[in-house]
């Protein structure tokens, strides 16, 4: 019922009549009926009071107060005395907030929907070799790891791919030390402590290293096209 209430148009969006339309029903079921419901002129202060300070709440949610109230389901007494007024509309929708943000908190939390952006294999590949033809450094390619695990899957399958071969991989670990090596020798002194204890760290290394390889590689293509 509220989730339902919540789906409907805000105040703002809803004609008039249909807020009358509302409010006369609720009148009813607050029991005020015939000439003890309000008269045109306090209909009319009702609505604008509603369409000033309550355009964000839902036309369905206006009715649900009303039926709340009616049933004593909200902080507020449900006796009008018979008169219903700006007053009591106030009272009535600053109760039914209260009421409604218990139930907001009751609500299982809704996880974003996360929007997933799909690149073609052959077009990350293109994407990473053109952000290294345009910087030559190797630490800075475009989805490099993920270039890495692309071409090496491709290798394995047997392409023409050779991308790191066994016989490749020491001659891969020594540029790559020596790269950072000489990385080392050009950062301020902080940086280079954190480079020095990289060279240690064999997890950062390896990733070091599958850079380099693709490094190595595109530097192929880019020989074999002049």
């Amino acid at each position: 019922m509220f989730h339902k209430a919540r789906e409907t148009k805000k105040i703002k969006d809803t004609s008039i009549t249909q807020i009358i339309e509302v409010l006369n029903k609720g009148y009813i079921k607050l029991g005020i009926k015939g000439d003890r419901a309000p008269d045109n002129i306090e209909t009319q202060l009702i609505v604008n009071e509603l369409r000033t300070y309550y355009i964000g709440l839902k036309i369905e949610e206006l009715d649900l107060a009303f039926s709340l109230a009616s049933r004593d389901l909200l902080d507020i007494s449900s006796e009008t005395y018979q008169n219903f007024s700006v007053l009591y509309l106030n009272r009535m929708i600053s109760s039914y907030s209260r009421w409604a943000r218990t139930k907001i908190k009751e609500m299982p939390e809704e996880k974003p929907k996360q929007i997933e952006f799909k690149v073609d294999e052959d077009e990350m590949v293109q994407l990473s070799f053109e952000s290294y033809k345009k910087t030559k450094d190797w630490m800075s390619i475009f989805n490099c790891l993920r270039t890495f695990d692309i071409l090496y899957a491709r290798q394995l399958k047997g392409g023409e791919i050779s991308i790191f071969e066994a016989s490749e991989i020491q001659r891969v670990v020594s540029i790559t030390e020596k790269a950072i090596k000489d990385r080392i020798m050009l950062v301020e002194p902080e940086e280079k402590k954190q480079m020095i204890r990289n060279l240690k760290d064999d997890a950062y290394m390896e990733n070091a290293c599958r850079r380099m390889a693709v490094a190595l590689y595109f530097t192929k293509l880019i020989k074999a096209n002049l």
